[in-house]
């Protein structure tokens, strides 16, 4: 009796002391007196331990019991009587011998809570008739443990009376009731698996029919990477893979923001990672466990409630703490890194020559046909107007609807065949089975991108004539000042053309970040149809993800039998990475296409486009799962019945913000944001991807394009052609961002576990897109800025998610004087979240650019001509619109015409300088092509290796 009493004295302490050093005196004053009694009464702690009949001296809790002891905890529970559960006892605590069984009386109750006492094997039904079972392995009595059993047995034993849906009470036991549906859908993935290995076979085992063009267009796929400016005149060769991408132009200033942008998001979670594991050893351990130690049995839950919900509250100072140094370094940190990024992209404007420092985008022109010589007439006006010398005008031409003929001309012009080889003959098809013979046809419709209707030469001129010029066009000048010089003029006296008053500005793009075919392709009044129909689309294939994978791995998980702490397995986890990693792969490629749907003038607007359709995809997509997870794990813990620390069941809980700030459901949901993050989002699809994309694809279609000698030399060389570039890793980089913050709504085990995860996923990221700048995709130009300050801008979202978790988490915190009810603390949160954004945004628009404003122009002594920058680089505004070559050859009928630019073919390029054409490049390869082939070794060669 006395014994129950001073147990009842610690869980009183506990329970009614608000100040936590003193709940912290008591609790170990009380628990001193316990132990004395516990003396007195007989039981002895100094001895041996007592251990369960199944542990032995190597169990893993031995260690957490030592560890226990030394903390002054009680880890030896005696037998008879009951003891109130608090954070006094170890969790690993354990029932004597005689008694081996923890028996939980009142886990079921409205009122008693958290009591337990050391039975027999034979007494669980006895002391909760709720949890009959003797589970000797775990030393608890617990309730049936069978998966989808909604009443289980009373008798002591792993049986069901009554089966949920989808299952079938068979043996005391619920099987799934359509399991054959499960075995024949396991049968069709085998079978598919099955053929898909018989296709890759069959691709291995065919004789090479096509050698020369796969030589070929392995050829151009080199060609096509990442050189070196030819300055020392020994050719055009690979950046090394040592190249510095933050401080190297390769693709362009725009490209090394972007890795910049990268290496500045690793050092800032690794310096939060690190901030939060040496603050905690300074502190207190437990900072770096808190809401991660596993729930289990009933004496388990309800010790690991009271110790999680106690620790959370004595340490949440740190946390709020250290929260509110993280969001001020980060504000400041953004900002100060927005003006970084402000300065290097000026000092790489004024410091380097490109093709946008010479032309002027001219606005306002008149419908005209393409049979007028347009591009002359232009020149004139505009020679005449600003006194200075014109290179030449490349007018943007409406021939979007002609798109596919203009491009399939240009490539069919500069695409011509070697010749073929001694392998370039072709299999007959009675000489192939019936398996291969089938699979060869549907290879030919798949590869085969011709069926377009041949067009000839009087019919192309006449398509050129036909033509109709756009709004714009790029006046090119022979220097940046005889170019600064002619705006100023135009500006203060205007240019009309033809009754028209035209505008000038500088061009803010260089001539390959522009798509000419979109050109006033799309009126604005279309874009917002379209972009509407995108949103529709995003958030009908959001609605019909989540019915077809996530509804089902939901209804698992609420279905799944967590009696005992059973916790789903590695099938779960691996499902669930599953779902994750497709829902963002869908979501990335629907964005994608609706962002090019959108028909942009420019790649920048684009990629901007792509980015923020990408974030409010994944946002709704993560807030939706965030929502699913509480719903769930309130659920579950419902359905294992634990209570709030005031001893409230959870099920009798209304109120939002008290279930929410329950410890159960604290943990629940921090454990499911980290699975979710890590290794879901983190990392496995930037895994998958190099997989995929640089080594599967290319290997297949190498494999397709050797056993095809009908392919044309074009089409060969763009189905092996490597993906272009594309800056949407902005857009995965900052939704990994906003998955990292919300981990400190949460207990903060998770804290340094998910920034560490964050800081590695993001060092491998680097050093793939690293790797695929510089050997694999084809060269592009990132001139602009714009997509590194709309990221800039969406970092605003993140820190003010910071900002909501400080508030969130100081409401009515002891010795604070914020203490709000739900309904005003989301009102807080929200006006908090805004105020933040607005201020955020606020001083990225007008603070930032006074950091890197131009005061004063300044033309360099050793700035180059437009004629320099043209021999140097491929792709100018004359070879850059295809449809300017095409009149260069049928209206102007220059000799030789303006050549079109494909990063691959420069060589083919020739040099016209009356035209603005200077750049010539002898055919030089700087890989070995034969290099990337697929052999598949005979028995002898694999029988030598073995041997050797």
């Amino acid at each position: 009796m006395r014994l129950l009493v001073l147990s009842l004295s610690v869980g009183a302490a506990e329970l009614c002391d608000s100040d936590p050093a003193p709940a912290i005196q008591s609790r170990a004053l009380l628990q001193k007196a316990v132990k004395e009694r516990l003396y007195a009464t007989g039981v002895d702690f100094t001895s041996r331990p007592i251990r369960h009949p199944t542990y032995s001296a190597t169990d893993s809790g031995q260690s957490h019991i030592a560890a226990d002891k030394a903390q002054g905890l009680i880890t030896e529970l005696p037998c008879g009587g009951f003891f109130k559960l608090n954070a006094s006892y170890s969790l690993e605590a354990t029932c004597p011998q005689d008694c081996p069984l923890q028996a939980d009386p009142t886990s079921y109750s409205d009122k008693d809570f958290c009591w337990a006492t050391c039975v027999a094997a034979d007494e669980c039904a006895k002391y909760n008739p709720e949890a009959p079972v003797a589970d000797l392995a775990q030393g608890a009595c617990r309730a049936a443990a069978v998966d989808g059993c909604e009443v289980p047995s009373a008798d002591g034993t792993d049986t069901c009376v009554h089966c949920g849906p989808m299952r079938v009470l068979k043996d005391g036991q619920c099987e799934l009731a359509y399991l054959w549906a499960l075995y024949a859908l396991l049968a069709v993935l085998v079978l598919l698996v099955l053929l898909i290995l018989a296709i890759l076979g069959d691709l291995l085992l065919r004789p090479v029919t096509n050698e020369a063009n796969l030589e070929d267009a392995l050829d151009h796929r080199s060609k096509q990477k990442f050189r070196t400016p030819n300055y020392d005149g020994t050719g055009r060769h690979l950046y090394p893979l040592s190249t510095n991408l933050c401080s190297t132009i390769v693709g362009g200033p725009g490209l090394a923001l972007h890795f910049r942008f990268q290496a500045a998001l690793i050092c800032w979670a690794a310096a939060i990672c690190i901030g939060w594991v040496v603050l905690a050893f300074l502190v207190d351990n437990d900072l770096l466990v808190l809401g991660t130690k596993q729930f289990g049995t009933a004496f388990r839950n309800c010790v690991l409630v009271a110790w999680g919900r106690e620790t959370q509250r004595r340490l949440m100072w740190v946390k709020e703490s250290f929260l509110a140094i993280v969001y001020v370094c980060s504000f400041a940190g953004s900002i100060f890194f927005a003006i970084l990024q402000r300065r290097f992209f000026s000092e790489l404007d004024q410091q380097n020559d490109t093709m946008k420092d010479y032309a002027l985008q001219v606005v306002g022109l008149p419908c005209l046909e393409g049979s007028e010589r347009l591009e002359e007439e232009l020149k004139a006006n505009i020679e005449a107007a600003a006194a200075q010398p014109v290179v030449g005008v490349s007018v943007c031409w409406a021939y979007r609807e002609h798109k596919e003929t203009v491009h399939v001309e240009m490539m069919k012009a500069l695409h011509r065949p070697r010749g073929q080889g001694p392998t370039h003959f072709r299999q007959p098809e009675q000489d192939m089975g019936l398996f291969r013979r089938v699979l060869f046809r549907l290879e030919q419709m798949v590869l085969s991108e011709g069926s377009e209707q041949a067009i000839s030469e009087p019919e192309l001129r006449e398509l050129v004539g036909s033509m109709r010029s756009s709004s714009t066009a790029f006046a090119v000048f022979e220097t940046e000042k005889a170019r600064d010089e002619a705006l100023r003029r135009l500006s203060s006296n205007g240019l009309g053309f033809r009754g028209h008053s035209l505008q000038v500005q500088k061009a803010q793009h260089e001539p390959q970040g522009i798509h000419w075919n979109n050109i006033d392709g799309v009126p604005f009044n279309d874009k917002l149809w379209r972009l509407a129909k995108g949103i529709g689309s995003i958030l009908l294939c959001l609605l019909g993800w989540m019915i077809i994978f996530y509804a089902p791995y939901a209804w698992s998980i609420l279905k799944f039998n967590y009696e005992g702490g059973r916790q789903p397995g590695v099938v779960y986890t691996l499902a669930f990475s599953l779902i994750v990693c497709v829902g963002n792969l869908l979501m990335a490629e629907i964005c994608s296409r609706v962002a090019d749907a959108m028909s942009f003038e420019f790649k920048d607007t684009r990629e901007n486009c792509y980015m923020i359709l990408y974030l409010i995809a994944i946002a709704t997509n993560v807030g939706f799962d965030l929502w699913t997870t509480y719903f769930m794990a309130t659920q579950i813990m419902v359905g294992m019945d634990f209570r709030t620390e005031s001893g409230v069941l959870l099920a009798d809980v209304d109120n939002f913000l008290e279930k929410f700030e329950s410890y159960a459901l604290q943990r629940s949901m921090g454990q499911q944001l980290f699975e979710y993050a890590w290794p879901c989002t983190f990392i496995v699809p930037f895994v998958a991807e190099p997989c995929a994309v640089i080594f599967l694809f290319s290997r297949l279609f190498m494999l397709l394009i050797r056993s095809h000698p009908e392919l044309k030399v074009w089409e060969c060389r763009n189905w092996l052609a490597a993906i272009d570039l594309e800056l949407g890793r902005y857009a995965d980089c900052l939704v990994n961002v906003y998955l990292a913050v919300l981990v400190f709504f949460f207990p903060g085990g998770y804290t340094h576990w998910i920034f560490l995860y964050f800081t590695a996923a993001h060092a491998y990221i680097y050093a793939y897109d690293h790797y695929k700048v510089l050997r694999v995709v084809p060269r592009c130009t990132f001139s602009s800025s714009a997509v590194d300050s709309c990221a800039q801008v969406l970092l605003a979202p993140a820190c003010g998610i910071l900002l909501v978790a400080i508030i969130f988490k100081m409401n009515c915190l002891n010795g604070s004087a914020i203490c709000y009810n739900e309904y005003q603390l989301l009102t807080v949160c929200f006006a908090g979240f805004a105020a933040h954004c607005v201020v955020h945004i606020f001083l990225l628009q007008f603070f930032v650019p006074l950091f890197g404003a131009e005061e004063t122009k300044e033309y360099r002594k050793d700035a180059r001509t437009y004629g320099d920058v043209a021999a140097a680089e491929p792709c100018s505004w004359f070879s850059a619109n295809p449809m300017h070559c095409l009149r260069s050859k049928y209206v102007y009928e220059h000799s030789p015409p303006c050549t079109f630019f494909i990063a691959g073919l420069e060589h083919k390029m020739e040099v016209n300088e009356s035209i603005g054409c200077f750049f010539k490049e002898k055919d030089e390869s700087v890989e070995d092509a034969k290099s990337y082939f697929l052999a598949v070794p005979s028995f002898q060669e694999v029988y030598g290796f073995l041997r050797s």
